[in-house]
Parts: C-alpha cells; structure tokens; sequence
C-alpha cells in the first residue's frame, strides 16, 4: 500500500526536480488556459495531479504539501516537494524491512525538529536593499524583475500591498498611490461594457450585508443622494435580477452615476471586508440582521469617499479622511499577535488593505504568454521578498538544507527505528542540493560534500561558474521562513504517512 502511494508521489516529484536550479528544464504542460510552460512545481502538481477528486493518495500527499506553502509563502514548493518523496521512498523501504512505525516516526520528528532549529540559527535578517535584491533575483531568475520587485516591496513597506498586472503597453513600469485596494469577485455593474478603467468621484457608498433585491425600498435615500448630485457606490451581498436591472437601465437614460460591487461570498470574509469598509469611508454596516433595514437607511448612514476607481483586475477606494483608520490598524496588529497561524496572513491583508500603501507593477512582454511568464515571476519575487523580511533568508541552492542534515544528532541511547529516521531525514534534506547540482551537469555527492566542508554557513557553490563564494556575492539565497515552514508541512505528511495501514480506490 505505502509502495503505491510512494510511487506516485515520486512520479510527480521527477517532473518536478527535472526543473530546479540553473540547469533545471520547462515543463509543456497540456492545458487549455495559461502559459503551457512552466517550471514552478504549483503548475507541475495542478497538471499532473487534476482535481482532488481525481488523484491517487500519494500524489495527493505531495499536493498537499506543495500547496501548503506555495499558499502561506509563495515560494519553496520545489524544495517541499523533493523533500517529501525521498521521506516517502526511505518510510516504505523501512517499513517493509520490519521497522517499528512508531519509532521510526519519532526518530523522523525529531530530526525534522533539528533541522528547523539549525536552519532558523543559520538565517539572517534583510537589512539592506542588496539582501533584498538578491532574494528577488534569486524568485525571479531576473536582474530586472527582481530590481522592480525589490524596488516595490520598498516603496510599499511591510504592510502595503503590491498588485502586478500586465501591461497592454507592453514595458515594465512602478505606479505608486494612497488607498484601499480590494479585489471584486465581480465586476462592478453600472458601466458600460468594454472599458478597462471607470470611476467615480466623491460617491457616497452604501454598505449592505445583505443582497439588493431592487431599488425599491432604496427609494427616499436615492432621492435624497440625486439632490447632492453625488454618485453612489453599492457594496452588498449581490443583486437581485431586479436591482441589476434597474442599474443597468439607469445608466442608459444617463441618471444618477451608481455603481455596485459584490462583496465576498464567505460570511466571515464579507463580514470583515464590510468592517474595514465603515472605518475606512465612514458609513454604516447595514442589513435586517444588523438592525438596519434597507427601507430605513438614511443618508447620513452613508459612508463617502474622494474616489472609486474600478479596472481590470481591483478596486481602488481613495478615503476622504483618516479618522478612525490608526485605531483600526492597532486593534488589528494586535489581534495578529495572538492569532493562531492560520489566520495570520488573512489579518496581514487586511492591515495591508487599510494602510492605504499602494503600489503597482505593470509588467510587459513581446507576446501574452512571454508576459504572464514574467508577471507570474515576478509574482513569486515579491512572495520570496516578504517571507525573507519576515523570518531572513539564508544560502540558496539547497546548501541550508544540506548544512542542517550535517547538524542532526541522534543519541546513543536511541531506538533502531529512531536512528533510522533521522537517516533518511538527512538523506532527504541533502536531496534539493543534490538534485540542482545533477540538473546543471555536476557530481551530486562530491558537490554537497565539498559544500559542507565549508563551516560558513553564509558560503554556497555557484554551479554556473563552479565556485565557492559568499551568498549575496554570488545571488544564492533562499527565505529562511518558506523551508521552515516545508519542515513543518514534511513532518505532517510523513505522520499521515505512516498511520495510513490500507488503502481504498475508488473505480
């Protein structure tokens, strides 16, 4: 059973280290929308693992890893991935020789354990743009992406947001502006088709946790708002048939500027995003479950902003005051303080949302599918960016996990089982090196060998020119925080590994 599930991990992993490092390859990936090329282990495991539903256990195992950190991080779901499957291969060639589960298990946690404590030693902290840079290169495989994504992490600082988008004109450019950015689940209704930007100025905005079911009930408040000759700006639920259809015919007879945007689906995300909404525009949640009705909502319920602008891919809301937004902010990051891991990056968005720091990258190419390559990579620079500002960033080129192998000690009191999985720990976190240095044409062996006779941990192999250096000068270095987190995510499988004792397939 684990000599299946195994098997069809590692199938996906291949495809997936066939691409790592400078000497890595590009995956044609069948498929009928975006680049069908690609070397990013996320489109490697979407391709060939489908729908969850479709997939094998272990290919859902490895999955899960990769998306794991790709979507707490952004980036190290190469390494994760390379990491799990020689786990995988080394648990079942144990398990069939008699090894105690239980043991093994322990022997595998601990050393995992070692490995992240070695690695958070051996990080350091981003202090200057060169520190910076080199991560984004390093994402971005770019000197000018990663100067861009460096430049815009910069400008945005720790809590602003950065959008990337690509350009219809075709160059790379930095935009940098004031405001709230939220992305629409839908677009805004109210415009006419076909244009890439509208606007509103100074609307009054309407914020109802409820779906407009017409405009009805909204009849007294509309002709109060018509008198100030001011837009309206709608942020509900979504719209009834009827209040879409009002909207749209309102706009062929060149009435009042309305416009409405849906709000998230999820209770809990529109809940939030409506509460940001009122500190930032100054208005009232409104809804029969609020105590507020649509019939009984008045103008001075409203909140208002300086400007609405609505494009392609976000909605910018420019505030019209500040009252109210440092408060906000402050009870926010101290609820990101004691917030459980899973809810920390929903509560950084919303911190980056109501800074009002906002910055763009428009990035170009000579074809559509030259520049959704380079936006993606950009993507995975800015990610790379902001996992090493928040926990460092160490030697690249899996040379920090090959230096934390080297730090596992097992004690000698412990079990057979216990010394076996720190073994294949070791064996596995050598692998990312190894595999690189193989891609590019080198000995693996005599490559993480010679790498770990070298005790600064700061010093790594450029397999391009086949030397010794140190990190920054060289343009090696990782996120300290998506590996330890890939530890994390390995022992986590590896458990649900080793629990699994039958296997059921459905046909």
């Amino acid at each position: 059973m684990r000599r299946i599930m195994a098997s069809d991990a590692a199938l996906v992993a291949r495809v997936i280290a066939s691409s790592m490092g400078p000497g890595g390859c590009h995956v044609a990936i069948e498929r009928s929308y975006g680049n069908p090329v690609a070397r990013d282990a996320v489109s490697v495991v979407r391709a060939l693992a489908g729908g969850p539903d479709s997939i094998s256990p272990g290919q859902r195992l490895l999955r899960e890893a990769v998306m794991e950190v790709h979507q707490t991080w952004g980036d190290g779901g190469s390494t994760v991935a390379i990491v799990v499957s020689s786990l995988l291969r080394s648990i079942t060639r144990l398990c069939a020789g008699q090894i105690d589960r239980l043991e093994l298990g322990q022997g595998v946690r601990t050393a995992l354990a070692q490995a992240r404590d070695r690695l958070i030693a051996d990080s350091r902290p981003v202090v200057e743009d060169r520190e910076l840079l080199c991560l984004t290169t390093t994402a971005a495989q770019d000197k000018a992406l990663g100067g861009l994504a460096m430049q815009a992490l910069r400008r945005a600082g720790m809590e602003g947001q950065v959008s990337v988008q690509v350009s219809p004109e075709g160059g790379d450019r930095l935009e940098a502006d004031h405001g709230f950015r939220v992305p629409p689940l839908a677009a805004p209704l109210g415009f006419s088709k076909g244009l890439a930007l509208n606007q509103l100025e100074r609307p009054f905005v309407l914020l109802l946790d409820e779906t407009l079911p017409g405009f009805d009930p909204l009849g007294p408040l509309l002709d109060k708002v018509l008198r100030t000759e001011r837009p309206l700006l709608i942020v509900c639920q979504g719209g009834a048939p009827a209040a879409i259809q009002a909207i749209n015919q309102n706009r062929r007879q060149g009435g009042m500027a309305t416009a409405l945007v849906t709000a998230p689906p999820r209770p809990d995300q529109r809940e939030e995003l409506l509460e940001d909404l009122a500190v930032l525009c100054g208005g009232l949640v409104t809804g029969s479950h609020r105590g507020v009705p649509l019939a009984s909502v008045d103008i001075d319920m409203l909140g208002s902003l300086d400007e609405a602008i609505f494009g392609a891919a976000d909605t910018v809301l420019k505030p019209d005051h500040t009252s109210g937004i440092s408060k906000r902010l402050e009870i926010l990051r101290r609820r990101r303080e004691s917030a459980p891991p899973q809810e920390v990056e929903a509560l950084r968005q919303r911190i980056a949302r109501l800074s009002g720091h906002l910055v763009s990258l428009m990035i170009g190419g000579a074809t559509g599918l030259e520049a959704t390559d380079r936006r993606d990579r950009c993507e995975s620079a800015l990610k790379s960016g902001r996992a090493g500002l928040v926990g460092g960033y160490v030697a690249g080129g899996g040379a920090a996990l090959a230096r934390a192998a080297a730090a596992i000690t097992v004690s000698p009191e412990a079990t057979v089982g216990a010394m076996a999985g720190a073994r294949i720990v070791q064996e596995a976190l050598r692998q990312p090196c190894s595999t690189i240095a193989r891609n590019a044409g080198h000995s693996s062996p005599a490559a993480v060998a010679a790498l770990l006779a070298e005790a600064d941990p700061d010093i790594c192999f450029d397999l391009r020119t086949s030397r010794f250096g140190n990190m920054l000068d060289l343009g090696l270095c990782d996120a300290a925080a998506p590996l330890v987190h890939g530890l994390t995510v390995a022992q986590s499988i590896t458990r649900s590994f080793l629990d699994a004792e039958i296997l059921l397939i459905r046909r």
